[in-house]
């Protein structure tokens, strides 16, 4: 197994990630990381580790800082494992997590791709006494859902996967690289495996600590229904209409890429749909009320957003009015 990670400024938290994968009951075959410029002591602590580790360690300086998901993006296209695994650089696995990912593939030759559950711990590496599956809205249904092949149709709703907790068979690089712009390397690899029918398994158990901290480039949040109105206000036209072109340019690449049914297809194009249509609701006010009764009256917020407590949402800003809010960095859900 092949473990890729992206490193940037992470000198904080980077030493005890390197310890847990030190420490793990099966070594992996190499670690890739690639570095996105970083201005402090992360390359030193990464040469560091270098030195000493039994298995290969491959460091990869950026010229030009990609970001998160290109960056992942360089360093899966490195890996040489048959299984990719992905790493954040503020986490801290469990020390059997490379074996446990391991026994699923070695289980299931079919199995494509797996992602566990994780405990969720504070900036200081404290338990916030949560699990993230609970923490973004990944309910038993949900998951009874995607474990009887619906994971398509739930991402259609909303994001179930996060990278930290992702592993995959190299095979599958040639279709989810590169990836289309906008779209955040986690988000893409879950959508194209589930699009092209992939087989995927879920461990409930928590394999890594999540680290939640105010510098992560991508939050994972789940919020409360007053944050989600303050949140919901910042949210502008333009927004829903970035996410409905990213979208349109999924669908095309997925149909370059062929092996995708018609019905995923017509789930995309729904997306698209309801997309723009909260996009001409922020836009018309009042005056959008009936696209918003249209869209719920159709089952497009159930079956593409968070149902009522989107069209609530909607409604809502209607009356009040949007609001800017600055230094927003999560992504735009329900």
């Amino acid at each position: 197994m092949s473990i890729a990670m992206c490193t940037y400024n992470g000198a904080g938290f980077l030493r005890h990630q390197l310890n847990s994968i030190e420490k793990q009951t099966v070594a992996p075959y190499e670690l890739v990381v690639c570095d996105d410029g970083s201005s402090d002591e992360t390359v030193s602590i990464l040469d560091e580790f270098s030195e000493r580790s039994d298995f290969p360690v491959s460091i990869i300086r950026n010229e030009v800082n990609l970001r998160s998901s290109a960056n992942f993006a360089k360093a899966m296209g490195l890996c040489r494992g048959h299984i990719v695994v992905l790493a954040d650089q503020d986490d801290f696995w469990r020390s059997d997590k490379l074996l446990r990912i391991s026994e699923q593939f070695n289980a299931a030759p079919e199995l494509d791709l797996v992602f566990s559950d994780a405990d969720l711990i504070d900036s200081v590496g404290e338990p916030l006494q949560q699990r993230l599956w609970d923490k973004i809205g990944f309910s038993v249904k949900l998951r009874r859902k995607v474990t009887q092949g619906g994971l398509f149709e739930v991402l259609m709703k909303q994001y179930v996967m996060t990278g930290a907790t992702m592993a995959f068979r190299c095979e599958w690089r040639e279709r989810i690289l590169p990836i289309p712009p906008g779209w955040i390397h986690d988000a893409w690899i879950a959508l194209t495996v589930a699009a092209m029918n992939g087989s995927i398994a879920l461990l409930s158990e928590p394999l890594i600590s999540y680290r939640l901290h105010d510098r992560q480039q991508i939050g994972v949040q789940r919020r409360t229904f007053w944050q989600q109105y303050h949140f919901g206000r910042s949210i502008c036209p333009e927004d829903y209409e970035t996410q409905s072109h990213q979208y349109r340019l999924a669908a095309q690449r997925l149909m370059e890429l062929g092996g995708c049914c018609v019905q995923t297809f017509a789930q995309i194009e729904e997306k698209v749909t309801h997309l723009e249509a909260r996009s001409r609701i922020r836009r018309l006010g009042f005056r959008g009320l009936a696209i918003a009764y249209r869209e719920f009256v159709s089952g497009r917020y159930g079956r593409c957003s968070q149902g009522w407590k989107a069209f609530l949402m909607d409604i809502i800003i209607m009356i009040v009015g949007q609001r800017p809010l600055q230094n927003v960095n999560c992504r735009i859900a329900g």
